[in-house]
């Protein structure tokens, strides 16, 4: 109400109004009440409702308390369906009612337990709704939470939020180590003091606040004429004496038992204060039905000398038990109801000392109502000494209340020593003590508490920009934030994109991709004995079909096909040396062997130094040694520390330790340490999968001219920088956008300069020598090819002078004129040559004199700088700087049956002759293939040389 009177904003509330209706009329009749006042209401069926309510207070309340007794007992009861599938529907519906009422700005607000799963049902209808959810009670303990039969359901509906809110840290940090143990999500913390968790693309902010309790108006209350009226009456039922007051559910949860227990001995050991001390305890019947409430009154009225009760007249009396005579000297007094407010704040304002015994609360508003009943101390005639708070360390505001008397309510002696020291504190300590805490009460608002948590709801709306999706079925699901131009792969258009393209460079992670993921089968626990030599290393092969669909995209000439791994030389060898013409990447590129390279295994660096694996090697042993279910992983050219099943807490711990000591063991060398999530690894710097896509497609772009066709998959973190690769090596190029070919004209005042440098390339190819070495391309009197191109604008800005290779030491880069015109060479096709040599590309080159040396100008080069269409995939959709996605390894499997049925086809399609000089030529309604005719080539005058 109050934030509504004073931002003028609009709120709406939506809940159950506090009755069953089964007439249309008398349900139409409630909603145009209520919709006065902004209230929505949801009317459930009854039965369902009941159940729900029944699932909430025997099984969710004792869970979030840490109350576990009926999973422990003897005869533990069998988890409840039926309130589990009731207490879903229930959620649903209220999703149901707030979803017609939402607009995409709103924010929408869920309260505490009772409604874990409704953020599941609207972000289900409402991807891009911004949910906050705030949990009033405790998060109970990982141990305790991850027992539940539906923990993933509950973590699932609490990160399908925008924001979570809880009372206190302890309450955030159970959350975080539960969803760390169980989902794997690590938290993150960003500048300004916010932390939280970065949970499928999304960033789920997580805000540690307290409810406020109003204190103005409470103060308002205690001073009003009934609230008087009600203490003057109880103190002078305990007329002279100190008063002990305390207000809790009767439950095992408010410690009532070793309460009464420790006063009772407080009494005993205290004998002057016999007769002057009493303790009154208001209690009330719980709504939790998970223990006994009968038996526990019953234990209580064995300890309490009387009860109190409302007489004819409206006033409190004190009745004697059962077997009493004088019940006004008894110790202990007892009032079994559900009492107003004012009736509690008559209580506390009559009180002396409050006494809490709470063994688990969430927050605990009775001290808050205590200090704030309170608040004139000075004035008020009541008290015949300063008021004192005992609080257990188990309720949520010993954390704030620091003015109070702290204690263990199972330390029956530490518990006698604070109802003594309460009564004999200094009153000036115990006045700037009781200061302390109201200063604290009345420092804060409700409306503050409401609007800053809506303020930082809005901070960590859902981004513009963004598409969100939910993955997963029933209750599990996961909603998963990607950019706009994240989606599955589409096959025809790999299809479509494959059949037209010439120079094609198909790249491929194992694990995860071509094979499925075994490595969580093998690991080897405990210290590895010998030395690093002796580490094994474990993975997953293909399977045949897989296998047979490499060898038929291998055979097509026009396909350069690699497989980028993190194992070693000898596993590659061992599950793809039976597919020819396949290149392999081990060690994530450190070593390689491509088709145009031979069956030689090369190496990126010369002599490589190995020495620090061994100083890596042993102190990761140390580590083994001393955290449990951590192993060392040997990649070759790296060393990994695997945590992954240790706890996660700890392993992060030591794997932060072990990250700060190799950092300084192995200073000086070029190596690199990465803690990443649940590893920390050791490998050579400059050593990864990126690298090793870079140098595949220069060395491809190098020998065979423009790749006008890319398909990229992999499954995990290390692929990602593949995916980065591609995005910079291609610069803003996607799927779908057309690469134009620039158009050359003849009266560009550097054609000369061209002609001549094109010339002196094509006579370098026709005698077999290599572009990228000739003398003449560091002739002064020839322009530099990279100068040239850029000159011409042709390549779509990457015609900038790149590496030839993993071992070349080229400066040319992608264009297809000399392509085409190097496949007039000794390695060309006239030549003998194979794949190994530059080709010709798909365009016709047509000049307007007779000779290759001829002064003609160059009139078609679409083939050169065609449609080029560059697929990166990830496999399971998750956020990732891939374009696109395949959900699983049978989806890539499906892809390259596909793909070898594409091939398969064509090869019945097309002639034998089809890559040969004479089968190019347009026959009978066929294609032209790679290979252009000799009609295509005229014959000009030579082109002139630049004079010096």
């Amino acid at each position: 109400r109050e934030f509504r009177e004073r931002t003028k904003k609009r709120v709406v509330c939506v809940g159950w109004p506090g009755v069953h209706v089964d007439s249309f009329r008398e349900k139409a009749e409630i909603e145009r009440l209520l919709a006065k006042h902004d209230y929505i209401p949801v009317f459930p069926p009854q039965q369902d409702f009941e159940k729900y309510v029944s699932f909430c207070t025997t099984f969710l309340w004792p869970v979030f308390h840490d109350v576990m007794m009926f999973f422990q007992a003897s005869k533990p009861l069998a988890f409840d369906e039926q309130g589990w599938a009731a207490y879903q529907y229930i959620n649903n519906l209220y999703a149901n009612a707030v979803v017609p009422h939402t607009h995409e700005t709103d924010l929408i607000w869920i309260h505490d337990y009772h409604l874990l799963m409704t953020s599941t049902f609207i972000s289900r209808k409402l991807v891009k709704a911004n949910i906050g959810f705030y949990l009033h009670t405790p998060f109970p303990s990982s141990d305790s939470f991850k027992s539940l039969p539906i923990r993933e359901e509950l973590l699932s509906g609490m990160l399908c939020t925008d924001q979570l809110g809880f009372q206190f840290f302890a309450y955030a940090r159970n959350f975080l180590i539960s969803v760390k143990r169980v989902c794997g999500h690590d938290p993150s913390f960003k500048a300004g003091g916010f932390f939280g968790l970065e949970c499928n693309g999304r960033h789920i902010m997580i805000r540690v606040a307290h409810f406020v309790y109003p204190y103005l108006d409470t103060k308002q209350v205690v001073l009003a004429s009934p609230v008087q009226r009600q203490a003057l009456q109880v103190r002078s039922l305990f007329k002279d004496k100190i008063i002990f007051v305390s207000m809790d559910r009767a439950d095992n949860l408010s410690g009532l038992v070793p309460k009464f227990r420790a006063f009772k001995r407080f009494l005993l050991q205290n004998q002057q204060y016999k007769g002057k001390a009493v303790l009154v305890q208001y209690t009330f019947e719980s709504a939790s039905r998970y223990d006994s409430t009968d038996c526990l009154l019953s234990t209580l009225k064995d300890y309490a000398d009387g009860l109190l009760e409302v007489g004819s007249d409206g006033d409190l009396a004190i009745t004697p038990m059962e077997g009493g005579t004088d019940a006004s000297n008894g110790d202990i007094f007892l009032r079994i109801d559900k009492v107003s407010r004012d009736d509690r704040l008559a209580l506390f304002r009559a009180g002396d000392v409050l006494l809490d015994t709470s063994v688990k609360a969430g927050l605990n508003l009775m001290p808050f109502e205590f200090i704030s009943a309170h608040h004139d101390e000075e004035e008020h005639p009541l008290g015949v000494m300063p008021s004192a708070v005992i609080i257990s360390e188990f309720s949520g505001c010993s954390r704030v209340l620091l003015g109070s008397i702290r204690v263990n309510p199972w330390n029956t002696a530490d518990l006698v020593s604070a109802c003594k020291r309460a009564i004999e504190m200094d009153p000036k300590e115990k006045k700037e003590f009781h200061m302390c805490n109201l200063q604290y009460v009345s420092g804060s608002s409700p409306f503050e508490w409401f609007k800053d948590f809506l303020e930082d709801l809005r901070r960590n709306r859902k981004k513009q920009g963004m598409r969100f999706e939910a993955v997963g079925f029933g209750a599990k699901i996961r909603h998963i934030a990607m950019t706009q131009n994240f989606q599955k792969l589409p096959t025809e258009s790999v299809m479509a994109a494959y059949r037209n393209a010439k120079n094609r460079v198909l790249l491929f992670d194992n694990e995860g991709t071509l094979a499925s993921d075994t490595r969580n089968l093998y690991r080897e626990y405990g210290a590895p004995k010998g030395d690093v030599s002796d580490l094994k290393s474990h993975g997953s092969a293909p399977d045949e079909r897989v296998l047979e669909c490499l060898r038929t995209l291998c055979q097509d000439q026009r396909n350069t096909v690699v497989i980028l791994s993190g194992r070693g030389q000898n596993m590659l060898d061992q599950w793809f040396g039976s597919v020819p013409r396949l290149g392999l990447a081990a060690e994530r590129g450190f070593y390689y062997r491509l088709p145009m390279t031979g069956n030689t295994w090369h190496c990126m660096q010369t002599n490589p130094d190995y020495t620090w694996q061994s100083y890596a090697f042993e102190i990761m042993r140390q580590y083994v040694k001393r955290t449990q279910g951590s192993f060392i992983e040997s990649k070759g050219s790296a060393l990994v520390w695997q945590y992954r099943d240790a706890d996660q807490h700890f392993g992060s711990w030591q794997a932060k330790e072990l990250s700060t000591n190799l950092k300084d063991l192995l200073f000086g060398f070029d190596v690199e340490i990465v803690n990443g999530k649940g590893h920390v690894e050791v490998k050579l710097r400059g050593v990864n999968k990126g690298v090793a896509c870079t140098r595949v497609l220069a060395k491809v772009t190098q020998l065979f001219g423009e790749v006008d066709f890319v398909l990229c998959i992999g499954d995990d973190r290390s692929d990602e920088a593949m995916f980065e690769a591609l995005t910079a090596y291609f610069g803003n190029e996607e799927e779908g956008n057309d690469g134009t070919s620039s158009q050359v004209s003849t009266t560009d005042e550097n054609s000369e300069g061209t002609r001549s440098e094109i010339d002196a390339a094509a006579r370098g190819l026709a005698t077999g020598s290599d572009p990228l070495n000739s003398p003449s391309s560091s002739d002064p009197t020839i322009p530099r090819t990279s100068d040239t191109l850029g000159t011409l604008g042709l390549g779509k800005g990457r015609t900038s002078s790149r590496g030839s290779g993993f071992g070349g030491s080229g400066t040319l880069s992608s264009l297809g004129v000399l392509n085409n015109m190097g496949a007039m060479g000794a390695g060309g096709p006239l030549g003998g040559g194979d794949r190994n040599l530059p080709r010709l590309g798909s365009g016709s080159l047509s000049f307007g004199g007779s000779g290759l040396g001829g002064s003609g100008e160059l009139k078609d080069l679409s083939g050169c700088l065609g449609h080029q269409k560059v697929f990166s995939c990830t496999v399971g959709r998750k956020p990732s700087a891939a374009k696109f996605y395949l959900d699983d390894v049978d989806e890539v499997s499906e892809l390259l049956g596909s793909l070898k049925s594409q091939h398969d086809r064509r090869s019945k399609e097309v002639p034998q002759s089809y890559h040969t000089w004479s089968g190019g030529d347009m026959r009978k309604g066929m294609r032209v293939g790679s290979m252009p005719a000799l009609s295509s080539l005229a014959y000009g005058a030579p082109f002139a040389r630049p004079k010096p």
